[in-house]
């Protein structure tokens, strides 16, 4: 499906997208040489970092560190924070977080493009190694006042599949609302996962919605990663738009 027919919106509420792929084998980072690697994002701060756990296909698998591992991933990071490239030995990673002077979103094909740019220097300097595995694609959503959320009772107002409303009146408002949805895009080993529920951010309370997408690449090489990509991506969009409400799209400003 063409970009241009998806769901589309002037103010979305993404505060965080990123785009990883695990390769099928080990890649030797410290033959590369650290230096080496984070001068080919002239600008950018290195840190070290401890590396992500390993990528599965199983259900509600998101990423954390693995603070036990004694490798490191590199995590490379331009002045404002905002665009980030991590690259560890099994695992390239790009994403944008919106910043304090509030970037707008870049979109999608932007940081496609970052991860094509990332992928081609990390593939040179490892002397054409890579072999994509499992891909992710992974949307981070902060819903707040100024979407009309501001407690759990505002959740039905945003979420289309909560109701908000018990079958009779013993229970009282929920002190939280959260929900969980998994789906298959379509083959069972491919999946999109949405979770949802309020989070702390500067003393306050947002409704949070993540959506990952994750599953194989097509093919073992960078269009096959890419391609998936692109089916998620897809998938992530139009599933936020289903899972939202024609009410908090007027206030994103929908679009189409």
């Amino acid at each position: 499906m063409a970009l241009s027919e998806l769901p589309d919106f002037e103010r979305p509420p993404v505060i965080e997208v990123a785009l990883s792929v695990q390769f099928e084998e080990s890649l030797d980072i410290q033959a590369s040489g650290e230096d080496a690697l984070a001068a080919a994002w002239p600008g950018y701060d290195l840190e070290m970092r401890p590396v992500l756990t390993t990528m599965g296909l199983e259900p509600g698998a998101f990423d954390r560190q693995d603070d036990e591992a004694a490798d490191l991933r590199l995590w490379l990071s331009n002045p404002g924070g905002s665009r980030v490239v991590q690259i560890q030995h099994d695992r390239l990673a790009v994403h944008w977080t919106q910043d304090e002077s509030e970037e707008a979103y870049p979109r999608f094909a932007s940081l496609r493009e970052s991860f094509v740019d990332a992928w081609h220097k990390l593939d040179g300097a490892v002397g054409d190694q890579l072999v994509p595995g499992i891909c992710q694609v992974l949307y981070v959503n902060h819903i707040g006042a100024e979407s009309g959320w501001q407690g759990p009772e505002d959740t039905p107002e945003i979420l289309a599949p909560w109701g908000g409303v018990m079958s009779d009146d013993f229970l009282p408002e929920p002190g939280v609302a959260a929900t969980y949805l998994h789906f298959h895009i379509p083959d069972p080993g491919e999946w999109l996962d949405i979770q949802a529920g309020p989070v702390g951010v500067d003393d306050q309370s947002v409704l949070a919605v993540y959506l990952a997408a994750r599953g194989l690449a097509s093919s073992p090489d960078l269009e096959g990663a890419l391609e998936f990509m692109d089916l998620a991506h897809e998938w992530i969009v139009r599933g936020f738009a289903s899972f939202t409400t024609p009410s908090a799209h007027k206030t994103w400003g929908r679009k189409r």
